[in-house]
Order: structure tokens, then sequence, then C-alpha cells
């Protein structure tokens, strides 16, 4: 037997009739009926308390929402490229590549200044030779647990989550740490 809405409809409403009418008409006489969600009314969503309440739903549902993210990207794979595509010639090539180097070459001083700006080992200061270590030389570890693929790039939100993970180190240090089997090499001094 299959289920027959519009019977199950015509039925409803000769059974209940008189209280449909009788809510119609009160609905009839509010000179206006307000229909709002605290999440989508805009002051909400736009005051604290609404980004709040935002965070925590994607901080709990996390996994499922990268679940649907990734769903909706495979259904979607050929539209979310030709609007990339679209995006990246409206802005043109070179601005585009622009545009992502700098947003990149901000997150990574930011990142450098709040992990000291200095190599660990030799007190190395300037930006263009320090790199970011793990320190228990675990980073293979950092995958993602619903692609299976490497996190990219160390995110500011990430490091202040476990700073003592990830240390900073100059080209030389880090490259003599992974010759010294993983711990830090102080090399010696020439005293001139």
């Amino acid at each position: 037997m299959t289920f027959d809405k519009k019977s199950y409809q015509k039925a409803y409403y000769a059974k209940n009739k008189e209280s449909i009418q009788i809510q119609r008409a009160e609905n009839n006489k509010k000179p206006e009926v307000i229909i709002s969600n605290r999440l989508t009314d805009k002051k909400h969503r736009n005051s604290e308390k609404g980004r709040k309440t935002k965070a925590e739903y994607r901080e709990k549902n996390k996994h499922i929402i990268a679940e649907k993210a990734q769903i909706y990207y495979i259904q979607n794979k050929e539209t979310i490229a030709t609007k990339a595509l679209e995006r990246r010639n409206k802005l043109g090539k070179t601005l585009y590549n622009k545009l992502g180097r700098q947003q990149s070459k901000n997150r990574l001083e930011k990142l450098q200044q709040a992990m000291g700006g200095v190599c660990k080992n030799c007190l190395e200061d300037d930006p263009i030779f320090l790199q970011i270590d793990h320190v228990n030389n675990d980073g293979w570890v950092c995958k993602n647990p619903i692609t299976g693929r490497r996190e990219g790039k160390l995110k500011l939100k990430t490091y202040l989550e476990n700073p003592k993970k990830y240390q900073l180190l100059c080209a030389n240090c880090n490259w003599a740490k992974h010759l010294n089997g993983g711990k830090l090499y102080k090399p010696k001094r020439k005293v001139a």
C-alpha cells in the first residue's frame, strides 16, 4: 500500500476544517506576521553572539561540514573549476597569482612573528631564511582525516592551538637537523 498525500490532506482538512479556518482568520487579522530565524536575521548574524553561535556550530560539526563540502565538490567539480577559471581570467593571471603570493607572504609573516621571529638554534632573524619545523619530526602525521592528504601550509590558528609542536629554524639549521637524524645540530664556532 502506497501513501497518497492528496487524499491524506483532503481527509485531514475535512476532519479539522473548523480549527483550520479559525487559524486562517487569526493570521489574516494580524497586521504583519514576522517570520524570523535568529541565524538568518541580519542583525543577529553580524552580531558577536551570532558569530559565536556560528563558530560553535562549525566546531561541533566540523567533520559533517567537511564531508558535505567534499560531496558538493565531487558533484560540482566542473562548475567550481569553471567559476575559478572565470574569476582568474577576470582578475588577470598575473594579478591573481600576485594576490595569492601576497596572502601567503602575509600569513607567513604573522606566523613567524607569533613564533618569535628568530631561529631557535642560531638566532638568525632574516625572514627569508626562516622555516617552520616540526619539533618531533612528525610532519607526516598532519593529514586531513577526510581526504587523507597532508594539510597545506601551517595556519596561525593551528600553531596557537599547539605551539610546542612547531619551531622556527633557519634553512641551514633545518637541513642540518635533517642530516643529523632529527636532532638539532650545534656547529662548532671557529675562533678567529
